[in-house]
C-alpha cells in the first residue's frame, strides 16, 4: 500500500477531453455545455438519416481544442432521444470489422431502438481514409439494418475538405456542408465550463478555489481561440500557481489533527470538512466561530486561510476510544497501562494493534483509503470510552501529561507505518521542525517526500458533540494560525490588536 499524496499534487485541471473522462468518469456530463450551432447541424443530419433510411458518413474538423472529441462522444447525451451512445471505434477501416464491432456495441450497451448510433472514428487524424476504406465506409452506411453516423474527426481544414470531397463524389451531395466545422460551446459560457470542471475534478466548492488562487472569471475568453485552449491556459496558471504553494516551505508538510475523546464517531467533525477524507473546510471552520477573537483574525484573511489549508494539506480525524485505549494500554506511560489493566483492557498483540490502527481514520488515510472509519457500536466500544475516561480523571491531560501520551502514540505509528510500506526515515515528538526550530509539533514523522505533522486534541467527554462546534473549529484555526505565522506565510499580528480594532 502507498500513502495518500498531498493534496496539492493531487489537484488537477485536465484541458482535453479524454483526460478529463479518465479523471472523473460519468460525472462528466455535469460539465458539458451544448454547442448549438453544431447541434443545429446535426439535427440535419439526424433527419436525413431518419427520412432516406440510410446512414452518413460526416468528416468533422476544427482547431485542437475547439471540442470535436466532446461532441462526437456526447451526441448522446445532448440529444438523447435522436442518438445512442457513441461508440469510439479504433480498429480497422474495413465493411467486416466495423459490422462486427457495432453488433457486438449495441448487444453490449443493449441498444435495441431505433435512435442513430454515433461511430467516431478519432485516431486518424492527419490519416486520411484510403478509396477502400472510403468504399468500406459507404457499403457500411448504407447496408447495415440499424441507422449509422460515422464521424470522422480532423484538425486540418484542407485535409478534411479534401476527405469531404472525396466521399461526395462517391455517394453524391449531403444535407449539410461538409466538412462539418465543430464551433465549440458558446464562448460566454467558457468561464464557467473551467470553474465547474475545476469544481468537479477535485471535489471542492467554486468559493474555496478560487480562494486558493486561480478564478477562471478573471480570465478574457478571447485569449484563446477554442474552450481547448482557454481550459489549458488556466490549467497552466494553475500548475505554476500550485508549484509555488508547494515552494512555500522548504519541506511539503501535512497537517494532522487527531481528536480524542470519549467519541463515538466523528460527529462535528463531518461538519467542519469536505468530502475529501478529513481536509478541512475553510468556510465552515469560520461560520462555527464568527464572534471568537481566532475566527474573526482568519476572517480578515479568508483567502490566506484556505491556502494555508492547502499548502499544509490540513485534516482533522476523529480517533476512537477503542484504538486510544489500545495504543496506551501498549505504549502508555506506567501509570496509565496500570489503569488500563485495572480497568479491563487487554494487552494486544502488534498484529491486532496494527488492526485498530487500520481502521482509524487516520490509518485509512495513510493507506490511501476512500473511505472512513467506523466505531463499533455496543460493549467494545462503550468499555473503551468508560476506560477512556478514566484516564482523564485519574491521569489527566494537563501538566504536559498529554506529551507522554502523545509519545504513546507516536511509538505506535513508528511501529504501524512501515506496515502500509510507507517509509519512515526520521522522527519525533515535541521537537522543533528541522528547518522552523519554533513550530513544535506533537509529532513529527518524515515519511520521504513530506513530513506528517501530528497535533492531538486530548479531552474529556464526548469532544466531538454538537454543543462543542465552536471549540473544534477554534482549535483548528488556532493550530492553523501557528503554523502560517511561524513559516513565514502571514506577519504575526497578535490576536489582541485584532480584537480591539474590531471592538
Amino acid at each position: 500500500m502507498a500513502e495518500r499524496a498531498h493534496i496539492l499534487d493531487r489537484l488537477v485541471l485536465p484541458a482535453k477531453y479524454e483526460r478529463l473522462e479518465l479523471k472523473v468518469g460519468p460525472d462528466l456530463v455535469k460539465v458539458l455545455t451544448p454547442p448549438r450551432e453544431t447541434l443545429e447541424v446535426f439535427a440535419r443530419i439526424a433527419a436525413a438519416i431518419k427520412k432516406t433510411y440510410e446512414g452518413a458518413f460526416i468528416p468533422m474538423v476544427g482547431a485542437p481544442g475547439a471540442g470535436k472529441t466532446t461532441l462526437a462522444n456526447s451526441l448522446g447525451y445532448f440529444e438523447p432521444a435522436t442518438f445512442a451512445p457513441t461508440l469510439r471505434y479504433q480498429g480497422a477501416i474495413t465493411f467486416d470489422a466495423l459490422t462486427d464491432t457495432v453488433t457486438r456495441f449495441r448487444q453490449a450497451a443493449g441498444i435495441v431502438n431505433g435512435r442513430i448510433l454515433p461511430v467516431s472514428i478519432d485516431h486518424r487524424e492527419g490519416a486520411p481514409p484510403t478509396d477502400e476504406e472510403l468504399a468500406a465506409i459507404k457499403r457500411f452506411v448504407r447496408t447495415t439494418q440499424a441507422p449509422m453516423l460515422v464521424l470522422w474527426l480532423e484538425t486540418d481544414q484542407a485535409l478534411a475538405q479534401r476527405i469531404a470531397e472525396r466521399h461526395m463524389a462517391l455517394t453524391g451531395s449531403s444535407i449539410v456542408k461538409l466538412p462539418v466545422v465543430v464551433a465549440g460551446p458558446d464562448r460566454g459560457t467558457w468561464q464557467e465550463i473551467a470553474l465547474h470542471t475545476l469544481e468537479l475534478c477535485n471535489n471542492l466548492p467554486a468559493g474555496e478555489i478560487v480562494e486558493i488562487g486561480i478564478d477562471p472569471r478573471t480570465y478574457e475568453p478571447a485569449r484563446a481561440p477554442t474552450v481547448g485552449e482557454f481550459m489549458k491556459l488556466i490549467a497552466n496558471d494553475f500548475a505554476n500557481l500550485l508549484v509555488d504553494h508547494q515552494s512555500s516551505s522548504i519541506r511539503p508538510l501535512t497537517l494532522i489533527i487527531e481528536h480524542v475523546s470519549g467519541s463515538l464517531d466523528r460527529g462535528v467533525l463531518s461538519e467542519l470538512t469536505h468530502g475529501e477524507p478529513g481536509l478541512l473546510n475553510s468556510h465552515a471552520l469560520l461560520r462555527c466561530t464568527p464572534d471568537s477573537m481566532i475566527g474573526r483574525w482568519w476572517g480578515a484573511r479568508r483567502g490566506h486561510l484556505t491556502q494555508t489549508i492547502f499548502r499544509l494539506d490540513a485534516r482533522a480525524f476523529w480517533f476512537p476510544p477503542a484504538a486510544a485505549t489500545a495504543i496506551l494500554r501498549r505504549h502508555g506511560p506506567e501509570q496509565v497501562t496500570e489503569l488500563l489493566e485495572a480497568a479491563g483492557r487487554s494487552l494486544l498483540s502488534p498484529a491486532d494493534l496494527r488492526v485498530y490502527l487500520e481502521r482509524t481514520d487516520l490509518g485509512r488515510y495513510l493507506a490511501g483509503s476512500e473511505r472512513t472509519a467506523s466505531e463499533t457500536r455496543g460493549q467494545p466500544a462503550e468499555d473503551a470510552q468508560r476506560q477512556l475516561a478514566r484516564i482523564a480523571d485519574e491521569y489527566g491531560y494537563g501538566g504536559a501529561r498529554d506529551k507522554v501520551l502523545n509519545r504513546a502514540v507516536l511509538d505506535a505509528l513508528l511501529a504501524f507505518l512501515p506496515t502500509l510500506g510507507v517509509p519512515v526515515v526520521a522522527s519525533a515528538s515535541e521537537n522543533g521542525l528541522p528547518f522552523c526550530s519554533t513550530l513544535i509539533p506533537d509529532n513529527q514523522i518524515d515519511v520521504g517526500d513530506r513530513i506528517l505533522c501530528i497535533e492531538y486534541c486530548w479531552r474529556s467527554g464526548e469532544g466531538l458533540a454538537s454543543s462543542r462546534r465552536s471549540e473544534v473549529a477554534q482549535y483548528a484555526l488556532e493550530k492553523l494560525r501557528s503554523y502560517a505565522v511561524n513559516l513565514g506565510w502571514i506577519a504575526p499580528q497578535p490576536l489582541t490588536i485584532e480584537r480591539r480594532r474590531i471592538a
